[in-house]
Parts: structure tokens; C-alpha cells; sequence
């Protein structure tokens, strides 16, 4: 659930964010391009460190910031107007590299140190599923969502950008990731309560 999740979030992301930068901002597809590399390009960075970390401090305890940093990035995310300056909205998308990257190492490790030996192959066959799940899912709830806050705000249904109508995007765009904010606290809540609970019957 946690991979479809994330899976999810950067496909949301790689959606909804160039269309607010080339349509709504006006920013041309080259930069554009750049300014999304800001999220990715984080990802791979960390994403060794979290490694070294996952096997220093715990996988459970990265997993938890991993989260944490997500959700703050969508917070984030969920804040963006018209006027905000690029410089912030790299920094929140580098939140969601940064979380990405360090969400993944110690995801990975938890799932297949859940099964036994002999089903490792399955294990690792079911997580490259759960990624193409939340490709798919993000794609899918991304227009829904999106296009959900925009109709809402113009009261008939559209299909494209709102060019008469800006500040309808922007709702539906901050409507999108307040959703995805709400989605992964309860999640990581729940996490967080199964542990509590499993560490008590230790």
C-alpha cells in the first residue's frame, strides 16, 4: 500500500505541476523541464544515503521520516498560487524527491524481510506491480481530483485548462493535494498505530 502510495504522488506530481508551469504560469517547456528536475534529481541523491541510514538507525525509523517529508512537500504544494516564486516550488518539490528517496530503501527492505526465502522472487514481483498500481492510480485520481476542485469552482464540467477561468486551475490544483495531504496522514497514522501496537505484544 505504501509503494502504491508514493507511486501514486509522483505521477499526481509529474501531471498536475507542468501544467500549472506551462499553462497557468506561461513558462516555457525548457524550463519547465528544469524546474521538474528539481524533484527527481534529489531523489537520486539521497536515496544511497538512505540506504546507510535505513541499516544504521532502522528501517522503520527512515520509513517515518520518509513519510513525514511527503506529506510536508504536498502541505507545501497545497499552498501554491499564481505568485509563488519558483525558488519555494522547487523547494516542494524537492520535499517530495527528498522523501521519495529516503521512503524507498528501508520500504523495500521491510517487504522482503516479511517473507521467507523461497518467495523473494514473488515479493519482488509484487512490488514492481504495487509501482505500475500507483503510476496508473496516480494518473487516473490526478484528473479526477483535478478536474473535481476545477468544475466545482467554474459549476459546469470542462475537460481542459480553464483559460478564462485561472484561479478555477489553481483551486483544483490545491484541492488535488489537500486530498493527498489528508490520504497520507491517515496512512501514516495508521502505520504508526500498527507498530505501536505490535511493539506492545513483543
Amino acid at each position: 500500500m505504501a509503494t502504491i502510495l508514493v507511486y501514486a504522488l509522483n505521477f499526481v506530481v509529474n501531471i498536475i505541476e507542468p501544467l500549472y508551469l506551462q499553462a497557468n504560469r506561461l513558462i516555457s517547456p525548457e524550463v519547465t523541464g528544469l524546474i521538474m528536475m528539481s524533484f527527481p534529481l534529489i531523489q537520486i541523491m539521497i536515496a544511497p544515503l538512505a540506504g546507510t541510514l535505513s541499516d544504521h538507525l532502522g528501517d522503520w525509523q527512515v520509513y517515518i521520516v520518509g513519510m513525514g517529508i511527503l506529506v510536508g512537500g504536498q502541505i507545501g504544494l497545497a499552498t501554491v498560487t499564481h505568485n509563488t516564486s519558483l525558488p519555494l516550488l522547487c523547494s516542494w518539490l524537492g520535499l517530495i524527491g527528498l522523501g521519495n528517496g529516503v521512503f524507498q530503501a528501508p520500504n523495500n527492505v521491510m517487504v522482503m524481510q516479511a517473507v521467507p526465502k523461497n518467495q523473494l522472487g514473488v515479493t519482488s514481483g509484487l512490488l514492481g506491480l504495487s509501482r505500475n498500481t500507483g503510476m496508473t492510480v496516480g494518473t487516473i485520481f490526478s484528473s479526477i481530483l483535478l478536474f473535481t476542485g476545477i468544475n466545482h469552482v467554474l459549476g459546469h464540467t470542462v475537460n481542459n485548462y480553464p483559460v478564462q477561468a485561472p484561479n478555477a486551475f489553481i483551486f483544483g490544483m490545491r484541492f488535488t493535494f489537500i486530498v493527498t495531504s489528508i490520504v497520507f496522514i491517515i496512512f501514516l497514522a495508521l502505520n504508526i498505530a500498527i507498530r505501536i501496537r505490535q511493539q506492545a505484544h513483543k
